[in-house]
């Protein structure tokens, strides 16, 4: 297995219109992803893949083709996603395969889905807004906290 890549901050950055993912980071430890904007870009618009303990906080993403945010593949993820506003992208939010993650306090609407959560423990709370999906996607909306592991 690689090496992680250790404390890396990502800030005040804006990207728009990248033909695939916007902001990625592949195998880190202690990844800081905040104040980013990630517009219309081809694939994720943030993303981490088999990481440990990020943080994805105060984060604006739009018109991406898949989540505007995702955590995924990291069975020790320990990561918090929390203060975002994502929106018009595949899924809003989309945790798969990340253990002990927790998403609070994130705003999300027109996306097709508001999230995903698959095979994993989390710590997850409903959106502090979630208002309509596109046409034709199926919403996902609660006032209270959302299961622990949500197959869809």
């Amino acid at each position: 297995m690689a090496r992680p890549v250790v404390r890396v901050s990502i800030s005040r950055l804006m990207i728009q219109g990248f033909p695939a993912t916007g902001v990625i980071g592949f195998v880190t430890d202690s990844l800081s992803v905040s104040r980013v904007t990630a517009i219309n870009d081809g694939e994720y618009g943030i993303a981490r893949f088999e990481s440990t303990r990020s943080r994805m906080v105060d984060n604006r993403t739009a018109g991406n083709e898949e989540a505007g945010l995702y955590v995924g593949d990291s069975p020790d993820a320990d990561t918090v996603v929390s203060g975002n506003r994502t929106w018009n992208n595949g899924f809003g939010v989309f945790i798969r395969h990340a253990h002990n993650t927790q998403v609070t306090d994130n705003e999300s609407f027109g996306n097709c889905l508001w999230g995903c959560w698959c095979l994993m423990t989390a710590s997850l709370a409903a959106p502090a807004t979630s208002r309509s999906t596109k046409t034709g996607c199926t919403a996902i909306t609660s006032s209270a906290p959302l299961p622990k592991a949500l197959l869809l």
